[in-house]
């Protein structure tokens, strides 16, 4: 997730080139599309979907596309998130409270819960969440709402790699 840019768009790159076929979902069609077209061009095969992270049913969708098209998924890398804007604590509503963590805790959250079946039926799969350093400082004075979504990734992570770790599971 979250491949149109950035750490995602480079890490379907990086497995492209390791000769993996990649799907790459981003909300950002124009971008997810040519993330895609690079994959594409080094020779692996790829798989362009526009989605909503927020939205499990959207979730639910990119993971039966993607068994549906390649048999499998082995591997899953959340890379869906941002601060979405800077805030200080007292200035936080509740719009960008619920916005930060509907995208960094319910996507990473949704894209797990769909994708853990279809890997513990394989006894196999990697998860890769995109954590945060600002869940150690807290991110005082513009980010709490990040720092705060960014530590429940993280604790999240932990859990599910205890839970799925003797099924065949890595997180």
């Amino acid at each position: 997730t979250g491949a149109a840019s950035g750490i995602g768009r480079a890490t379907a790159l990086i497995f492209a080139r390791e000769g993996a076929n990649v799907v790459c979902t981003d909300i950002n069609e124009d971008g997810v599309e040519r993330t895609a077209e690079q994959v594409l061009a080094s020779g692996a095969k790829a798989l362009a979907l526009t989605v909503d992270v927020t939205k499990r049913a959207s979730v639910k969708d990119m993971i039966e596309l993607a068994v549906g098209d390649f048999g499998s998924v082995q591997f899953l890398f959340n890379s869906a998130g941002a601060a979405l804007r800077r805030s200080t604590f007292l200035d936080i509503d509740d719009d960008l409270f619920e916005r930060t963590f509907d995208l960094n805790v319910k996507g990473t959250f949704y894209a797990m819960q769909e994708v853990l079946p279809h890997m513990l039926a394989n006894r196999y799969g990697v998860i890769v969440n995109m954590g945060s350093m600002s869940h150690r400082r807290g991110g005082p004075g513009s980010g709490v709402h990040y720092a705060s979504a960014k530590g429940a990734v993280v604790t999240m992570t932990m859990g599910v790699a205890r839970e799925f770790a003797a099924q065949g599971i890595r997180a």
